[in-house]
């Protein structure tokens, strides 16, 4: 049914696209949600099959593919870098976005292939149990959280609760002290004390078959997620999302309510963490702004690689072509890693995106570099896709993992790196990078060391 809805959608983009045409740069815009729409109706995995790396993929590409080029063309191109570009430079950005787009659709198609066997097999062979984690390894973890946030509170400063309306309306959350190590094991805890909850809930669940405990190993995911990072909506969302693909892989035969809950839970969050975000003073007048064609169409391109970002990497590339050498890859890839930060303080590509998008002499990087301009920085035209591809294999294995393990606490950990992957396809390697050193290996580490125990399921 999914396929049918985003093929419709996908038909009505395009049809946007060529009615409402007014620059010759774009004429062709309509061929990207129609390839969109035909690779997903006719190509696409079945329902039961997506993971939920895929799915945060999808979730991406549906803006990106689809909803882009409606508020795009209906916003007369709008963008706040689009007049800076040479004659005929939109067009061959166009050109490398739909390049990429069709490298990550046959990625998609390939890997999705290439392990749908490897997760047959395992559903074939009937899991009589699972294995939960130890407690040890979380009561230390907490004990060692508990004394850096008491020796500086620094450390929790940055968390804000899902309905403390003053922190939310905060553009900038200030956060002094704290250090790389303690930041980290806090992060680490939380994932460690959110599975351990949900397991010490399931079990419960499986002895007595109380809808109570089922509700309380529900409550054990959105508890965790209501304390968000900062004003990051994307701390609270992937991880929910996480735990719906553990929830309905756990709760076999309650999947549609799980579904229903969690995404219901999720939606409203993210709409109402939205509205005060963007609405500083909380009245309806003020939506006007934050819905208009001109500023749906700098935020989508801004959040979601659209075609003027990709021409700007084009520019910044033409003009500091010279620079990507070696030593930039390098502090790209290892620059943002926990305890190498300080020994990579150079430049980086994103440096130089931004420098070219605003100007040397703001200062100012805060733009998301995408992922096929990073790879056309280093290898040029034909591999300018490489990492968006590198980045499409790595979560299509994390979901194979997910599907395949007996272990609930690998199982949230690495569907949780997935949905993060998953939804920075466009958004620049080095999401995958950061995620996998600083949170995933020390934290596999962390369980493999905690040990775990087995326990029956017949549900």
């Amino acid at each position: 049914m999914y396929k049918l809805i985003l093929l419709v959608l996908s038909l009505i983009s395009s049809f946007v696209a060529i009615y409402y045409k007014s620059d010759d740069d774009f004429t062709f815009l309509f061929i990207i949600p129609l390839i969109y729409g035909l690779w997903t109706y006719w190509y696409s995995p079945k329902t039961e099959n997506i993971g939920v790396g895929l799915f945060m993929l999808y979730c991406t590409l549906f803006f990106r593919y689809i909803v882009f080029p409606v508020v795009f063309v209906l916003s007369a191109y709008e963008t706040y870098i689009y007049k800076s570009f040479p004659d005929g430079l939109m067009y061959e950005s166009m050109q490398l976005f739909v390049y990429e787009m069709l490298a990550i659709l046959a990625s998609v198609t390939y890997f999705d292939k290439k392990y749908k066997n490897k997760i047959k097999i395992s559903s074939q062979n009937k899991k009589s149990f699972i294995r939960i984690p130890k407690a040890r390894g979380v009561i230390i973890m907490i004990l060692i959280s508990l004394g850096f946030i008491i020796s500086d509170s620094s450390f929790i400063d940055k968390y804000s609760f899902f309905l403390n309306v003053e922190e939310m309306l905060n553009e900038i959350i200030e956060i002094g002290g704290g250090n790389g190590v303690g930041d980290s094991i806090i992060i680490w805890t939380k994932i460690l004390l959110t599975i351990f909850l949900f397991t010490f809930f399931y079990k419960r669940y499986l002895k007595h078959k109380s809808s109570f405990y089922f509700i309380l190993s529900i409550v054990a995911f959105i508890i965790p997620s209501l304390f968000y990072a900062s004003s990051s909506r994307m701390s609270m969302l992937l991880p929910l999302i996480a735990s719906l693909f553990i929830l309905r892989n756990t709760y076999h035969k309650r999947k549609k309510i799980i579904t229903i809950l969690i995404l219901s839970f999720t939606s409203f969050s993210m709409l109402i963490l939205t509205l005060y975000k963007n609405l500083s003073n909380s009245t309806i007048s003020s939506a006007a702004s934050f819905i208009d064609w001109d500023s749906s169409s700098n935020l989508l391109n801004m959040y979601f690689a659209g075609i003027p970002n990709i021409a700007a990497g084009i520019s910044t590339n033409l003009k500091y072509s010279n620079n990507f050498g070696i030593d930039i890859f390098i502090n790209d890839m290892l620059g943002s890693l926990m305890g190498l930060a300080s020994s990579f303080p150079g430049q980086s590509s994103r440096m130089f995106f931004g420098e070219y998008i605003f100007g040397a002499a703001s200062g100012t990087y805060d733009q998301i570099l995408p992922t096929v301009i990073q790879g056309y920085f280093y290898f040029g035209f034909i591999l300018a896709p490489i990492f968006s591809v590198i980045m499409v294999w790595s979560f299509t294995y994390l979901d194979s993992i997910v599907k395949t393990t007996r272990r609930l606490d690998y199982a949230f950990l690495i569907a949780s790196i997935s949905a993060i992957v998953g939804f920075a396809v466009p958004g620049s390697l080095s999401h995958l990078t950061i995620s996998s050193v600083n949170v995933l290996l020390p934290v596999l580490l962390i369980m493999y060391l905690n040990g775990s125990s087995r326990i029956k399921i017949d549900d």
